[in-house]
């Protein structure tokens, strides 16, 4: 494989240089691990590098000041910063450095190889047509999450909160049982656009519901639609157009259902799905759109059709439930 080009990692985490090292190989680059801002700088003045991955907080010489000093060696050597730093002065010294992207701790893995192509490449990064990231990360507000404890126990509902450095905050519904400071945990964590899964320790919790469990640096994502689906098999009912069709439901989740029905249904249909009982829905209704009605036996005869409707928005309860589901049924594990 012709190498893409040389990247510099610097991070005192040995384990997350590992993983990068692994990661970036395999995506064909060539790669050097340093753990401190000094060995950064010497590395830079010695070789010539495509692009540095960069962290805030090092022994011996901070990131900030590594990256002032690696600007009078190369002004144009792209820049990463990879960081859990919440000082907004540390961030805006940086950014007045010039870097490619901010990425904040824990980060997607994939998205991280896809801004070294676009950095190294001397592209900008996709966002808005701007060079800089604001450092996000993978975590928001209000993201429904499920906590479960290593060792076994209830599953419990949870919404992110907050993300501070390396530990995650979580409101735990009133009610939810107990868990114990200091227990290992398994998150699970729905975003947007991907379904991500992590162990930590739950580092306190207070008597107002709110928990704190620590988070690794990198985090791998297990599901990369943008709405997990879970297969299962119920009876359901399509309306649309005053007809009432019955259907078979295959799959779900929050953002549309694939169905099995008898009858076509012309793409961009308005109707609606309903069933009893499936996941935790005693009665289960939603509005949406026909995308696709594909024949399964083929030809102008044919009597089975696949149907994929997609709902009008995303359903963040059904996320949950479904998210629940996977979790119970082990598609969880990492």
């Amino acid at each position: 494989m012709l190498s893409r080009g040389n990247i510099l990692v610097v991070d005192d985490e040995v384990n997350l240089c590992r993983i990068l090292d692994a990661k970036l190989s395999r995506s064909g680059y060539e790669v050097l691990t340093v753990h401190d801002g000094l060995q950064a700088v010497e590395k830079v003045r010695e070789r010539r590098f495509d692009l540095v991955l960069l962290d805030l907080i090092l022994p011996k010489l901070g990131g900030v000041e590594a990256l002032e000093r690696i600007r009078k060696i190369d002004s144009d050597l792209p820049v990463i910063v990879m960081t859990a730093c919440e000082n907004s002065d540390a961030l805006a010294r940086a950014q007045d450095q010039g870097v490619a992207a901010f990425v904040s701790k824990p980060f997607d893995l994939d998205r991280l190889v896809h801004l070294v192509q676009t950095a190294s490449a001397g592209g900008r990064t996709p966002e808005e047509g701007t060079e800089v990231l604001e450092p996000s990360g993978i975590f928001q507000a209000r993201q429904q999450a499920v906590v479960e404890p290593e060792e076994g126990g209830a599953r419990l509902s949870a919404t992110v909160l907050a993300r501070s450095g390396g530990v995650l905050h979580l409101a735990i519904p009133e009610g939810a049982p107990a868990l114990m400071a200091g227990a290992a945990v398994k998150v699970s964590v729905a975003t947007g656009g991907a379904l991500y899964h992590f162990s930590g320790t739950l580092t306190r919790e207070g008597d107002n519901g709110i928990a704190a469990v620590t988070i690794p640096p990198v985090i791998h994502r297990i599901q990369r639609r943008r709405c997990p689906r879970v297969e299962l098999t119920a009876p359901a009912t399509i309306r649309t157009r005053g007809r009432r069709i019955p259907a078979e439901i295959r799959d779900i989740g929050a953002g549309g259902v694939s169905l099995r029905s008898g009858e076509r249904i012309e793409p961009g249909t308005e109707g609606s799905v309903s069933a009893a009982r499936i996941l935790e829905f005693e009665h289960f209704r939603r509005d949406g759109r026909v995308l696709r009605c594909e024949a399964q036996d083929g030809g102008e005869a044919a009597r089975e059709f696949r149907v994929a409707l997609q709902f009008d928005e995303a359903d963040e309860e059904l996320q949950l439930a479904v998210l629940k589901h996977l979790s119970e049924a082990g598609r969880l594990s990492s």
